[in-house]
């Protein structure tokens, strides 16, 4: 009769009226005759490489604690679990040099029954920040804030894909008359003074102007017009009392001016705000230094 076998290097399965799989090395004593077969099976290799940003964990047949990468029995699940560090993402994923991050359910990819070795490659990224700039002129405020409420101050950097607005604050007897980016005028797109920037994937530069709601100086104000050629800013309809005051989009001023037409040859090629008071009112227009 078998007093026992013993069996290395392999994984044994063994049986009488079914199978069972058991780990190696092992022996079996066997008080009866029995009939014994012993079928050793190849492992499959799971491996993986460190990397920064973030990290991969495997976890065998739905088991609660992670397994090391390496030796697995075939026909076992393997999950594969991606974890971020805090400020980066997952950028790719490749399983047998093959993307899988689109695959990914819960920041896991499972294997439902593993038949060969496999090769897990991450590779992780830091999460971009974009600035939200507003350029203020006149009487009010603008707040940039998101869908949880926080505020930024202008030209912070905000993370990628946070849902902002902005909250138009006039002074009284004051309104939004001017709004608008490099692309041109957004001021139809404000409603009840908020606009909606959406999530974000870019830098965004906005220009802002409140002026009286109404009256007189409201309406001579708007018939003044600037316009720049050879050097030289021109600007029409001003009267004794008003004032030029030239910015860079930084918000620095770098000239400023009683009367027209204003030399700005010595400026560098550029865009510029031109703020224009007179009387109790303020316009504000862009021009591009050439």
């Amino acid at each position: 009769r078998v007093n026992h076998i013993v069996a290395k290097g392999g994984q044994i399965l063994f049986g009488q009226k079914g199978q069972s799989r058991v780990a190696f090395p092992t022996t079996f004593v066997i008080e009866d005759d029995t009939e014994v077969t012993v079928e050793f099976v190849k492992l499959v290799t799971v491996s993986y490489t460190e990397t920064t940003g973030g990290h991969v964990e495997m976890f065998i047949d739905d088991a609660a604690e992670a397994s090391e990468f390496g030796s697995v029995m075939p026909g076992s699940k393997v999950t594969l679990k991606v974890t971020a560090d805090e400020g980066y993402r997952l950028a790719s994923l490749l399983i047998n040099n093959e993307e899988k991050k689109d695959a990914l359910v819960d920041n896991a990819y499972t294997i439902e029954a593993i038949d060969g070795d496999v090769t897990v490659a991450a590779t992780f990224e830091e999460i971009p920040y974009w600035q939200v700039t507003c350029m203020v002129m006149g009487e009010g405020t603008v707040t940039i804030t998101d869908d949880e409420s926080n505020v930024y101050a202008s030209g912070s950097e905000i993370i990628e894909n946070t849902f902002v607005k902005l909250v138009f604050n006039p002074e009284e007897g004051y309104k939004v008359s001017e709004f608008s980016d490099n692309d041109g005028s957004l001021l139809d797109q404000i409603s009840n003074n908020v606009y909606e920037v959406g999530a974000l994937t870019s830098a965004h530069f906005y220009y802002v102007t409140f002026t009286t709601s109404v009256g007189i100086d409201n309406e001579s104000i708007d018939a003044v017009s600037i316009y720049y050629n050879a050097g030289m800013l021109y600007a029409n309809g001003l009267n004794e009392e008003a004032t030029l005051a030239i910015y860079d989009l930084a918000g620095k001023l770098v000239k400023v001016a009683t009367e027209a037409p204003v030399n700005v040859s010595d400026l560098a090629n550029g865009c510029y705000i031109v703020k224009v008071k007179m009387n109790n009112a303020e316009k504000v227009v862009k021009f591009i230094k050439r």
